[in-house]
């Protein structure tokens, strides 16, 4: 009718509400990454003290056993805050849409063998049998993101552990497909599993299993969600079998384009490695305000034997730079009176004039927001490390700008009291494709513990616990599979198999305890 199309007409749409409301949008956005960046400087400045010194305390070996152990709870936790808060501003860039890839050359052997590390202690902590297997035949220089790669696998294994019960199993596999360039990576664990119509929802944000599952595992549930977009940005995508009680299995492929690099070296050369000590010849200047990190920078470079100058702000900086020659200078880029910025423009707007060479310069912040290393890069800075600090960033970053002095130490492998002579860490390093020092923890977990599980399995026997007796074989046979213990492996399978049957689990014990003693 004609007063509908009247009405329709005196309809107005104004273009600059529409404007106007895409410019709040923007500036929310804007705020919310200026909050999420003052909130990770500001957490990461203390949680890089906490981590630093609860980490030396756990290791001082005059400490009481009972404070060690509360070191190393605080140590966790701290840890455990900063996984969180890295997973809180992954899931912000990614619902920006500012989460990138960065492919370089990668060592993807010495990749594996640091994640294997790095979770190592923690499953041997829950009495967990981890067993890891790497593909010689793998390529070992690709080009991928070797930071996110280590995210997803961290977060996948870390989840494996978390789930499974203490003496489960967890497996992980890294090898070659049809081609040396495309790689699986395989988690497999004994754990609680999922159910399968929680499967559809696990790589949702903020997920657990259920409800039960978010009271008893701690977690923020975006772990399974940021791995998954880290894949799916590397051409790929995870997937997932799983059944409760039973356990779950984690896999992805990944086609790499094959590079070469002298970074990039055989396994046995990362094992050599591991018993290599690097002596760095340098001297250095240090600009940091947080007077806790001041003394955590002091004992790592102790450590290191470096020559050092640490101070406070970026004025005291340039007065010390103008007295002496340093080697790398490292700023904190939030400091008062003068920041690290434009101490960086001073320092090289001196170097400019006097016609000398450029002092590496590299930038530390607490805040991890896009654009950060970008921006300091341009600027003209050489480097960038975000806190917390870790003793191994710092050698990777002095391996770079610092001459060294590098010395064998004695291989681990061949220091072997009586104990060790059958049990060859050697033979387990080649045997798993780990390092010579996960493969003496092995070993040294295997010796301390084996006594007190023969015991038990024994008393198993002879209360005719069959259901024990099974448990008690099969996590014995887990851990003689490292070790390569065919016959004794053979024989632990039989018990297991026949547990009800008392003469067959007596008579094999006794064969499985005399080898075992021999061994030890």
């Amino acid at each position: 009718s004609n007063d509908e199309i009247e009405e329709f007409l005196a309809v107005r749409f104004d273009v600059s509400d529409i404007v106007k409301s895409r410019i709040e949008a923007e500036k929310a956005d804007t705020a919310k990454s200026t909050f999420l960046a003052n909130m990770s400087h500001e957490i990461r400045t203390p949680l890089n003290a906490i981590i630093g010194f609860s980490e030396i305390l756990s290791q001082n070996e005059t400490l009481k056993t009972e404070d060690s152990k509360y070191a190393s709870i605080i140590n966790n936790s701290a840890h455990t805050l900063l996984h969180i808060i890295n997973d809180i501003l992954d899931i912000s860039k990614i619902g920006n849409g500012n989460f990138e890839i960065s492919l370089k050359s990668t060592n993807l052997l010495h990749t594996s063998n640091t994640i294997v590390e790095l979770f190592s202690q923690r499953a041997l902590e829950k009495n967990i049998n981890l067993v890891a297997t790497i593909d010689k035949n793998i390529s070992p220089c690709v080009y991928t993101d070797e930071i996110r790669l280590k995210q997803v696998l961290s977060n996948l294994l870390g989840n494996a552990i978390k789930f499974t019960h203490e003496h489960g199993t967890i497996k992980l596999n890294v090898k070659s497909l049809e081609k040396n360039s495309k790689v699986r990576f395989e988690i497999i664990d004994t754990g609680i599993g999922i159910a399968k119509d929680k499967l559809k929802n696990i790589f949702n944000p903020f997920i657990q299993i259920d409800n039960h599952s978010n009271r008893k595992y701690e977690g923020t549930g975006l772990g399974l969600s940021i791995s998954s977009h880290i894949v799916e940005s590397l051409q790929s995508k995870i997937h997932v079998e799983s059944t409760q009680s039973v356990g779950s299995k984690f896999w992805f492929d990944l086609d790499f384009e094959v590079c070469e690099s002298e970074n990039c070296k055989s396994l046995e050369d990362i094992n050599n490695q591991n018993n290599t000590q690097n002596n760095f010849v340098g001297n250095i200047l240090i600009a940091e305000d947080n007077p806790a990190n001041q003394e955590l920078l002091r004992h790592i470079l102790n450590e290191m034997n470096l020559n050092y100058h640490i101070v406070s702000n970026g004025l005291e900086a340039t007065k010390i730079y103008l007295e002496n020659s340093y080697d790398i200078i490292l700023l904190d880029i939030n400091m008062p009176i003068m920041d690290g910025i434009d101490t960086f423009k001073y320092i090289r707007k001196y170097e400019m004039e006097h016609n000398l060479k450029k002092t590496p310069i590299v930038a530390i912040t607490a805040n991890a927001i896009k654009g950060d290393k970008e921006k300091f890069l341009a600027l003209g800075m050489n480097d960038y490390l975000t806190k917390p600090i870790q003793t191994q960033k710092l050698e990777e970053l002095f391996t770079q700008y610092l001459k060294q002095n590098i010395q064998k130490s004695t291989n681990l492998s061949t220091v072997k009291t009586e104990s060790l002579s059958r049990l060859d860490s050697v033979g387990v390093t080649q045997r798993l494709g780990v390092s010579t020092k996960i493969a003496n923890l092995l070993i040294k977990k295997f010796e301390n513990e084996i006594i007190e599980d023969l015991n038990e399995f024994e008393q198993y026997i002879v209360t005719n616990d069959a259901d024990n007796i099974k448990k008690k074989a099969h996590y014995i046979k887990n851990s003689c599979l490292n070790f390569g213990l065919v016959e004794i492996c053979e024989s632990l399978q039989m018990v297991e198999s026949n547990s009800s049957d008392t003469i067959v689990s007596n008579q094999e014990f006794q064969k499985i305890k005399k080898s075992i003693l021999e061994l030890i």
